[in-house]
């Protein structure tokens, strides 16, 4: 489950926390630190259970600051790009609009590609699978501009 991959975060801090104030023979953890990490650890990991994607049938969800939904027939192409030293899937339109996911992305120390690649993988099968009999590619200067190499 998504939430169990966050704990570490929230645990991390206190045990930190606790240690530093044990080690240092202060009676008091330096509490101001501490719930403050705790406060930014655990507004994160909200956060990154209410962004992603999710596929249906019909539509590929998106879940940014706000809810979006996109047919399948309307995409047109699914990349991964670069992101702050990191990478990330985004989806093009066929009006030319650029639809970046939050999810799934790697993060910039570099763990989970494996995670990644098999998420890019199934949104682009599903994607194949569900945009219809009827889909065809939009020439790209109908659409504006689309993202090279």
């Amino acid at each position: 489950m998504p939430w169990q991959r966050q704990l570490p975060l929230l645990v991390v801090p206190l045990v930190l926390a606790f240690n530093l104030s044990v080690e240092s023979g202060m009676d008091r953890v330096p509490a101001g630190l501490a719930i403050g990490y705790f406060v930014l650890a655990a507004l994160g990991s909200l956060f990154q259970l209410w962004v992603g994607a999710d596929l249906t049938p019909t539509e590929l969800d998106v879940h940014n600051l706000r809810r979006r939904h996109v047919q399948w027939g309307r995409i047109q192409l699914i990349a991964v790009e670069p992101s702050f030293g990191s990478r990330r899937v985004a989806v093009w339109l066929d009006s030319g609009e650029r639809v970046p996911l939050r999810a799934p992305m790697i993060p910039p120390w570099g763990t989970g590609a494996a995670r990644f690649d098999r998420d890019y993988h199934t949104i682009g099968q599903t994607w194949l699978a569900q945009r219809g009999p009827d889909w065809r590619p939009v020439v790209a200067s109908d659409a504006g501009s689309w993202p090279t190499g």
